[in-house]
């Protein structure tokens, strides 16, 4: 094994200024009586030969890469009470790790403003989506939470607006701007989202929603300026061509790259804090995806939770599959236009694809593009196991994923690429001292096998 690390001086004085900067942050907060500040330090350094295993990694908000052996983190927020209904809310974080081409970064910088009705986040901020640990999308197939937050403007309902007496809804609204390096730059990303919740007991409710990503805008390799005013906004918020464009694909289709997802939802309560939940997630990027012909396409999943047991905490299972994709490419009428081969997270004007410096915003186990020679790969299947459990304090938390990769309907593999990876974390949390976690992870493929172990150390305040 070997090990990069970054050159000690550089260490240093960078996290001395991270602490500098938590430390001034806290100080500064606690002498005002309004200000309730917490924060988190966390500093994890792992072991492997050329690649570290696939969940040492993934969906850590951007904080590890493949090849990161020593990552640290420090985030501050001060929460400002204006009066009893409004609030205020500054976030402040960074990473230092290697493995990247920039190993000094931003996490989280956002200021969040709420009251009884809604809330405006500006600036970037991690998705604050349902992560028990175990789940490979975090109940948001197309924003798991595997990239660096993404900069941007929030907009969502505080609590729930109820419709009826059992008829309950949530809205979200976004735009964000990749400003990361990709082939066609300055890309805008708009975002809505509606959920319906129908609480048909008091231990049983049934959400359907819909999440609508669209990226537009920007300016593509050779010098095209995309539409970026607000007709071109007001164009992608419905889904329309647009006729003037000089580009053909934007003028028959919808403006934009446009990625959605179906989401359908079952909670069960019962006693002694247990919850069942079951859920769908379809994905979708064109008229055939959302019209449902590429079902069973997506992520179907159960996760028990057991709050209060003494040592089983939680079990989820996750199907997930990406082969119909509408079925195979094929002509239909109208003026070039085809069906099927969907090729999720791709797009032939934003070329980087549904990712974020580099790296796959939605599931994960899709690469879009060619990245560090792995060819693209966005047909695979997928059973993934998660399980939580404490004993004698310490919280383990286990899973194992069963992978197979197939390439696209263009370029497919010659066989299946058939990849076991398991994964497991035990971590004990000790009073007024931090929590200590050793994790060890292998995959096994049929072309090369990832080892690794790691330690991490995290405090909170």
């Amino acid at each position: 094994m070997f090990v990069r690390i970054l050159p000690l001086s550089i260490l240093r004085f960078k996290f001395i200024w991270l602490l500098a900067l938590t430390i001034v942050c806290s100080v500064s907060s606690y002498a005002q009586e309004k200000i309730e500040v917490s924060g988190s330090l966390d500093a994890s350094y792992l072991l492997f030969d050329n690649e570290a295993p696939f969940w040492f990694y993934t969906n850590t908000n951007g904080l590890r890469s493949g090849t990161t052996n020593v990552a640290l983190s420090a985030f501050a927020k001060a929460n400002y009470s204006i009066s009893e209904n409004h609030h205020l809310e500054l976030g402040v974080g960074a990473f230092l790790r290697d493995g990247f081409s920039q190993n000094f970064q931003r996490s989280q910088l956002y200021l969040d403003y709420e009251n009884k009705l809604f809330s405006i986040t500006v600036g970037a901020k991690d998705p604050d989506n349902f992560n028990s640990g175990l789940s490979t999308i975090n109940n948001n197939i197309l924003l798991t939470g595997n990239t660096r937050a993404i900069p941007g403007i929030l907009l969502k309902n505080t609590n729930a607006l109820w419709l009826t007496k059992w008829l309950s809804a949530d809205a979200q609204m976004g735009h964000y701007r990749l400003n990361d390096d990709r082939r066609t730059s300055k890309t805008n990303i708009h975002y809505k989202s509606l959920d319906l919740n129908w609480q048909l007991s008091s231990s049983l409710t049934v959400s359907t929603g819909l999440k609508h990503y669209v990226q537009w805008g920007g300016v593509t390799e050779n010098g095209l300026e995309l539409p970026n005013d607000f007709n071109a906004l007001a164009t992608v918020f419905v889904g329309a061509g647009a006729s003037n464009l000089d580009n053909f694909n934007e003028s028959i289709n919808a403006l934009g790259n446009h990625l959605g997802s179906y989401q359908l939802t079952f909670k069960k309560k019962y006693e002694n804090n247990k919850t069942l939940t079951a859920y769908h997630h379809t994905l979708f990027e064109d008229r055939s995806g959302r019209e449902l012909n590429n079902f069973p396409d997506g992520v179907w999943g159960v996760f028990l939770e057991n709050t209060n047991g003494s040592w089983f905490k939680g079990a989820l299972y996750e199907y997930v599959q990406t082969i119909s994709q509408s079925g195979r490419p094929r002509d239909t009428q109208g003026a070039n236009q085809q069906s099927g081969g969907d090729n999720y997270f791709s797009n032939g004007i934003y070329r980087s694809g549904w990712t974020h410096e580099g790296v796959t915003i939605g599931l994960p186990f899709i690469n879009p593009v060619l990245t560090n020679g792995n060819p693209p790969n966005t047909r695979i299947i997928a059973h993934h196991f998660g399980l939580l459990s404490s004993i004698n304090k310490v919280t383990i938390t286990t899973k194992i994923t069963y992978l197979q990769n197939l390439g696209t309907y263009r370029f497919p593999f010659d066989s299946r690429e058939k990849i076991l990876i398991t994964y497991i974390n035990a971590s004990r949390e000790f009073d007024n001292i931090g929590k200590f976690s050793l994790f060890l992870g292998a995959d096994f493929s049929d072309n090369s096998n990832n080892l690794g172990a790691g330690l991490q150390y995290s405090y909170q305040f």
